[in-house]
């Protein structure tokens, strides 16, 4: 059989191991070795970017409010990574989603601040604890809710005879005075009116 090196460059077989192994002559028959030597100058380092991370600073409220109010929440959110991206703040009140902004987009290393607000109701009365939201931090804090001024009167003396514990034995052609006692159950000062009804029919005081 055929018997010839890559190296040959004359002989009777030389043809046709080119001819066999697809050979490309080159400017010379003789095989030429090329060394290939990576130039250092060309390498480049690549520096991948920490993901953009939203960490709360700050939070302040209008701590405390009166039910009906609205509870406001103001929060200092810092990108402290090296890229953007948008996210959604949120506010749950007792674990409840009760506000949320989306699309926050803060630049690397900035800080923006964002004010979520909840709606309070006579239920909310008391303390509820509440959570500002991000993807990558979340802070707790509680604030109260108030309930509003709210009177009770009690008759605690008139100047005429009692019949029983609301009708009175006034005298005609004289003065009839009622002495009150008024009482605030609620939680903040307010103000209302005392009327003195006669009967069904009001009497200014």
């Amino acid at each position: 059989g055929l018997a010839a090196r890559r190296g040959d460059s004359a002989g009777p077989y030389a043809d046709a191991y080119r001819a066999f192994e697809g050979y490309a002559p080159a400017a010379t028959d003789r095989e030429t070795v090329v060394e290939a030597v990576a130039d250092t100058n060309d390498v480049r380092r690549v520096t991948v970017g920490q993901a953009a991370t939203y960490e709360i600073d700050r939070i302040d409220t209008n701590d405390p409010v009166v039910e009906g109010g609205q509870f406001n929440v103001t929060a200092d959110i810092t990108n402290t990574g090296d890229e953007e991206e948008n996210q959604s703040v949120v506010l749950f009140v007792d674990g409840d989603r009760e506000d949320i902004i989306r699309n926050v987009n803060i630049s690397s290393d900035s800080t923006q601040t964002e004010t979520l607000v909840y709606d309070t109701e006579e239920a909310d009365v008391g303390t509820s604890d509440f959570t500002v939201d991000t993807e990558d931090d979340a802070v707790e804090d509680e604030f109260e809710v108030l309930s509003e001024a709210s009177f009770e009167t009690e008759i605690v003396r008139v100047n005429a005879p009692a019949i029983d514990s609301d009708e009175f034995d006034a005298v005609a052609d004289s003065e009839f005075r009622v002495f009150v006692e008024v009482t605030n159950d609620g939680d903040v000062s307010g103000t209302d009116d005392v009327e003195l009804y006669i009967g069904d029919a009001f009497e200014p005081t």
